[in-house]
């Protein structure tokens, strides 16, 4: 391993005032989407965001079900309308949510892998056991959570499709994933597994956001939030005014914001797990941030309803909409990351 620098300066991205991180007051609430002011704003947003179309076209959606009657004389509960349909349309967020929220309640969740839960629940206790694994392996690992972020509103005061939204994360994560490699494997040869989720934030918009999980074999706890500036700067030249440096802001020491590096991270309990272990402790409990990010996978958010056994927030079905309605993984890791 190549010997840590000792050279710190202040980052462009610190700032004391960043909003503070943790598992039950998640950042995603400031990460760009606006902030109601007044009941009634609320209420504005709310149905702003609603009444919005899911996608720029029927053709950027690659989920048949979802696509919207334009005729007039099409059922609502049929899903076939992309193939009959003389006029096709793209439909509202809201009514694409109510189709999947449908299609989880019926008797033909099978036939859409994409809300089948059995893969994202193998998906979620993945995160959980790599972390366990890779932190038995390495030396001492240092975690990293890296949160990518964009505002659903454009330029012209409009709102930006969330499919539209989706796709921006694609289109910035390959820099982003070089500048990783580069910054941590070949500057400074630290060995790293990542696993990347992206999700909606905790608002009425359900902005497509990416948490950056990295797991780094760091015994000298030499990592730096800073190293992690070029990603962020990759991200933000990627995109247009809507992704901003302010919503990038991280505290100096790396404890709060949009990059969180912990030397010493914090472990999950049995609480936070919601399942007990062997003799009611943990022989290696997963990270609290590994548990976190786990949690915002899309699927998992909409577990109760999908087994029958609860609801979901709003948030969480709109989330859970564009998901489905896009080919793009909302999960997925490095190719070392490890897999049963």
């Amino acid at each position: 391993m190549l010997a840590p620098s000792t050279t710190t300066t202040e980052s462009k991205y610190t700032t004391s005032s960043a909003f503070r991180w943790n598992l039950s007051d998640s950042a995603d609430h400031i990460g760009g989407d606006p902030v109601p002011r007044s009941h009634d704003d609320y209420g504005l947003l709310c149905e702003n965001a609603s009444t919005r179309p899911l996608a720029p076209s029927v053709e950027a959606l690659d989920a048949g079900p979802l696509v919207a009657c334009g005729c007039g004389g099409c059922r609502d509960e049929e899903s076939d309308i992309a193939d009959w349909c003389p006029k096709p349309r793209v439909p509202t967020v809201c009514e694409a949510r109510g189709t999947v929220q449908r299609l989880v309640r019926g008797t033909d969740q099978g036939d859409h892998a994409g809300l089948r839960l059995d893969r994202k629940m193998g998906t979620y206790a993945r995160l959980l056991d790599g972390d366990r694994r890779l932190r038995d392996e390495y030396d001492d690992a240092t975690i990293a959570l890296i949160t990518l972020r964009q505002s659903p509103i454009r330029p012209d005061g409009g709102l930006f499709t969330p499919m539209t939204l989706r796709d921006n994360l694609s289109a910035s994560w390959e820099s982003v994933s070089k500048r990783l490699r580069y910054q941590l494997r070949r500057k400074r040869g630290f060995a790293y597994e990542y696993a990347k989720v992206v999700a909606g934030t905790e608002t009425p918009f359900a902005t497509p956001h990416m948490h950056l999980l990295v797991i780094v074999d760091d015994p000298a706890d030499a990592v730096e939030p800073m190293w992690f500036d070029a990603l962020v700067d990759d991200h933000v030249e990627t995109h247009g005014d809507h992704v901003t440096e302010k919503a990038h802001e991280y505290s100096p020491d790396g404890n709060d914001g949009a990059v969180r590096v912990e030397h010493d991270p914090p472990l999950a309990t049995e609480t936070s797990l919601g399942y007990a272990s062997e003799g009611g402790a943990f022989k290696l409990p997963p990270t609290r941030a590994t548990t976190y990010v786990a949690t915002q996978i899309p699927r998992v958010a909409i577990a109760d309803p999908i087994r029958g056994e609860g609801s979901a927030e709003r948030c969480a079905w709109a989330t859970a909409t564009w998901t489905f309605a896009s080919s793009k993984a909302s999960v997925s890791f490095s190719h070392g990351f490890p897999d049963e």
